[in-house]
């Protein structure tokens, strides 16, 4: 029997999704907080025509980094999402 052309192939895991763009933010991000880059979890990968967003959170902070980078990894800015201050 042929296989049903219906079947949907499994969304990729989140670490899947750009990894060269997750990369050079982790390191972005670990490079602006003076924190490991092994204690940072990346929640959210969203792809856009302006680029790879990459939302990272760093452990004692009271809201997420968000990343925005290509797909090559060039990372074009990372910023603090909460309150100046806050971190």
């Amino acid at each position: 029997a042929a296989a049903d052309a219906s079947v949907e192939e499994p969304a990729p895991s989140l670490a899947d999704r750009h990894p060269a763009a997750q990369s050079a933010c982790l390191d972005a991000v670990a490079a602006q907080t003076n924190v490991d880059r092994a204690t940072l979890t990346v929640t959210e990968v969203l792809w856009a025509e302006a680029g790879v967003g990459v939302t990272i959170t760093v452990p004692g902070a009271d809201a997420p980094w968000s990343c925005l980078s290509d797909e090559a990894g060039n990372v074009q800015g990372a910023a603090y999402t909460g309150s100046e201050g806050a971190l």
